[in-house]
This record gives structure tokens, sequence and C-alpha cells, in this order.
């Protein structure tokens, strides 16, 4: 077994035939195979487990933290959203760790730095969402302040973000 960290556009390919083989996530990988980036600036910088030299699982930030459109405010706070985290493991092969395994490196390979880079104004709450992949981030070591759990939309995201992390905070 070994894992390998990448940008997506490093491995479009492998990455796109992967996802149509296993189901998963493929709308981005064919996006990013006949137009070369993402939208908007995204990037998907990843972590590939793979064993006997096959692909077997992978790891994905969508990275956000160069879009404006990912930025609220809310009572004079300001809440950016740097990404959303996905996992997706070959359906044969689930139920080894591999999720495991990669949430933790994908925390400190790629997502540590992100939110290292976001810190320090007591006004902004940099954060990644998680949505399905929350029970594989938590088991990374990842903080909960740094974590939103559930994805959320402008209606929700007084009480899924702002009422969240303040309830860290007391």
């Amino acid at each position: 077994m070994h894992i390998v960290r990448c940008n997506a556009k490093e491995r479009k390919q492998e990455l796109f035939e992967f996802a149509a083989k296993n189901g998963e996530m493929s709308f981005m990988f064919e996006w990013l195979f006949t137009h070369d980036e993402l939208q908007y600036g995204t990037q998907a910088e990843m972590v590939l487990l793979y064993v006997d030299n096959e692909l077997v699982s992978y790891g994905l930030l969508e990275d956000w933290q160069f879009r404006t459109d990912k930025t609220n405010i809310d009572n004079g706070q300001v809440y950016r959203n740097l990404g959303l985290i996905h996992f997706v493991t070959k359906h044969e092969d689930r139920k080894k760790g591999y999720g495991t395994i990669l949430a933790k490196r994908l925390y400190t390979d790629i997502i540590e730095e992100r939110l290292e880079a976001h810190r320090g104004d007591d006004n902004i709450n940099s954060y990644m969402t998680a949505g399905g992949a929350a029970s594989l981030m938590k088991k990374s070591g990842i903080s909960p302040r740094d974590l939103i759990p559930q994805m959320y939309s402008d209606v929700s995201f007084p009480i899924k973000v702002v009422k969240y992390l303040d309830s860290l905070r007391k």
C-alpha cells in the first residue's frame, strides 16, 4: 500500500476512469478532463491510496480558499468556507480502514496547512465542510471548530454554521 498526494489535474485521466468505473464524483473529473481546470478557481487537492499499484481509494479537498463566493458575514463576523471534503473507496475495498488512513493524511498533508494560513484574525471564522465525510474527518485530528459536519444553504447557514460554531465557544 502507498499514498500519493497530488492535484487532480496531475492525474485527471486516471481519476476520470476511476470515477466512471465506481460511479462516484464523475462530474468533477469529467469537467476537469474536458476543460483542464475546475470552475471558479476551485482546486482539487488529493491523497490517493494504492494497493498493488491499483487506485482503491482517495480523499479529496475541493479547495475554495481563493473563491470570494464562499464567504458569509453574520453580525459582523466573517465566515470563510475553505473547502468541501470527499472520500471515495471502491465498493469491494470498503470496511478495510482506508478511509480513516486517508482522512488522517488529507488533514496532515493538506487541510491543516490551509486552516493555518487563514488563522490570526478573530473576526474571521475559517473552516472546512465535510457533509458525508464528517465521520471520517472526526478521526483525523481536526478540531471541531474547523469542521462543519453538515452541508448548508444560505437559509440554513445561521443554524448549521453560526450557531454550531458559537456552541463550541461556550
